[in-house]
């Protein structure tokens, strides 16, 4: 997620601090996102691609390749990046 974030912030022009606040979360918080040291839910998840016009199911493969296929869902699925994309 780290790389996908980075890049795509960039590609928007956008400073840590200008995404953090369209997100509605902290300039601190969106960056231990950033740098892979927080786990954010998945509203904000949601947020974050809309905020960033980027795919969220590209942005955070990562997060879906680490579903473990138990009987909780995983954060981001399609269903809900649709709803949150409309």
């Amino acid at each position: 997620m780290r790389e996908a974030l980075r890049n795509a912030r960039k590609e928007q022009g956008m400073t840590q601090a200008e995404v953090a606040a369209a997100v509605g979360i902290s300039r601190n918080y969106y960056n231990e996102i950033e740098m892979g040291r927080g786990c954010p839910h998945g509203a904000i998840l949601l947020r974050l691609a809309k905020v960033l016009k980027a795919d969220p199911m590209v942005l955070f493969a990562d997060v879906l390749d680490d579903h473990d296929g138990s009987t909780s869902e995983p954060t981001v699925t399609p269903e809900r990046v649709e709803a949150a994309t409309r």
